[in-house]
């Protein structure tokens, strides 16, 4: 069979003047060999064609001619291609996203994993698809898809999956199969577990590395499951993703590198949300009865957030400052009583206010109002908190450690997170120079400007494209 250069070639010399004279083709991929009887097609390959125009004039002679035909040609799934030919084919991709460890009330890894998707939703175009699997009480994210034409939501049958030994099992035993039904080309899991099994390649995002460098940090159940999820990543993934370049180095240093893509990813954060009303701020202080200037810390409260030490800094402080509130602002986390135990001992215990978890909105309107943004963490993968009170123009005081200078740069107050003195003074050093406040507010802004959710957004695609291009070119 000859292909579709060569009979459009028949039919321009037929000078037929009928469109419908057009040869029935079946569109193919023809590799063009010159033999003893003129060029020829060697391979045959079937190709899917997305669109074919065709469009035909008038010449002189009076004969209808073919003055443009234009053909975009995939490759179907399971075809093998001469390997010269695989990288410069356009091909489509399936991805499926697992959202189903992501809880409703987002922090930290959910805000992440709820905005990427949000972007990458709407380049997933043409011929390509995104899917993202969700537990049962995820409406946010079917909310946020609902427009996106090449996205799906697949919902888990059941509520009991929130129990994170079920969730295990169902990952271990039920995606795998679901990989295989749908013909998946690239699975993302957003939070370390991961299909032991895949049939097609995995892309994990590795968020810190603290299960392995701080294992007393974590509960029980976390040091068993964790360390062993991550080297598996680590050794078997088609590709990482790392959160910072902190996290990076730190995996480049404790696990040995199998070769797998690596990419840094900043998280992003949007300046616009925290253009925020007087009105809607002055709402949300009076919901939580802050009527008096604060110092915000936001975050899960457990030991690595170093609380403890934030609170005794603070009773230094706040004898110099008599209408300062210390408010923490974030659910409880693992083994949290040493916080309240704190809090029960210091002298303004009154003063420090612990909120709960807050709302996205709320938090944002906390971060806007508050006197400056205290997160002195023994160990972050990245610090999202710290890049949103960058963005609000709020100055921030930060720990000098892991992720957290790459994040703040130079627009914030670095203290030795194991000082009371250090984060007592930079407490204090703040709250008396308006100047230097309002200049940390400033440089805050334009720092936070470099990073974005659809820049991350962007990379995460590139990704996926990588590692799919790569299995089709490996056949």
């Amino acid at each position: 069979m000859l292909c579709m250069r060569h009979q459009r070639a028949d039919f321009l010399r037929s000078g037929s003047e009928e469109p419908s004279m057009v040869p029935a083709v079946e569109p193919h991929f023809c590799v063009r060999e010159n033999g003893p009887q003129g060029i020829k097609c060697s391979q045959f390959v079937p190709v899917v064609p997305l669109s074919r125009e065709l469009r035909f004039e008038n010449s002189s002679k009076g004969a209808g001619e073919v003055r443009d035909l234009q053909l975009q040609l995939r490759v179907i799934r399971g075809t093998k291609l001469p390997a010269t030919r695989r990288a410069n084919l356009d091909y489509s991709m399936k991805t499926l996203i697992d959202f189903t460890q992501i809880p409703v009330d987002r922090t930290g890894v959910g805000v992440y994993a709820e905005n990427l998707v949000k972007e990458l939703g709407p380049r997933f175009t043409g011929e390509d698809e995104l899917i993202v699997l969700v537990q049962r009480d995820e409406v946010r994210m079917r909310e946020i898809l609902r427009e996106c034409r090449n996205a799906l939501v697949i919902p888990l049958p059941t509520t009991l999956f929130r129990y994170r030994g079920l969730l295990l099992l169902y990952e271990q035993v039920v995606l795998p199969m679901l990989l295989l039904w749908k013909k998946i080309d690239v699975v993302h899991s957003l939070h370390y577990t991961h299909p032991l099994y895949s049939p097609c390649p995995r892309v994990v995002t590795i968020h810190d590395l603290t299960f392995l460098l701080y294992p007393s940090l974590h509960t029980l159940g976390r040091r068993m499951i964790m360390p062993f999820f991550i080297k598996h990543a680590v050794k078997h993934a088609e590709a990482l993703i790392f959160i910072s370049e902190a996290t990076r180095l730190d995996a480049e240093r404790l696990l040995p590198s199998s070769g797998n893509l690596r990419r840094v990813i900043p998280l992003g954060v949007d300046p616009r949300g925290f253009d925020i009303g007087a009105q809607e701020t002055e709402s949300v202080l009076r919901k939580f009865a802050l009527d008096r200037p604060f110092v915000l810390f936001v975050g899960t409260l457990e030991p690595r957030k170093n609380i403890v030490r934030l609170i005794r800094a603070f009773d230094q402080i706040a004898i110099e400052h008599p209408d300062l509130l210390l408010v923490l602002a974030g659910k409880l986390g693992w083994d949290s009583q040493d916080i309240f135990v704190a809090q029960q001992a210091s002298n303004y215990r009154d003063r420090i206010r612990h909120l709960g978890f807050v709302a996205e909105s709320e938090k944002k309107a906390l971060l806007v109002a508050c006197e400056a943004l205290i997160y002195p963490s023994l160990y972050e993968g990245f610090g999202l908190p710290v890049l949103e009170a960058m963005a609000a123009g709020t100055p921030v005081i930060t720990s000098n450690i892991s992720s957290l200078p790459e994040v703040a740069g130079e627009a914030a107050i670095l203290v030795n997170p194991l000082s009371i003195e250090e984060i007592a003074s930079a407490l204090r050093s703040i709250l008396i120079d308006d100047i230097r406040r309002r200049n940390l507010g400033d440089l805050g802004k334009r720092r936070a400007a470099h990073f974005n959710w659809p820049n991350a957004a962007s990379q995460t695609y590139a990704v996926y494209k990588s590692v799919s291009q790569k299995r089709l070119q490996s056949g």
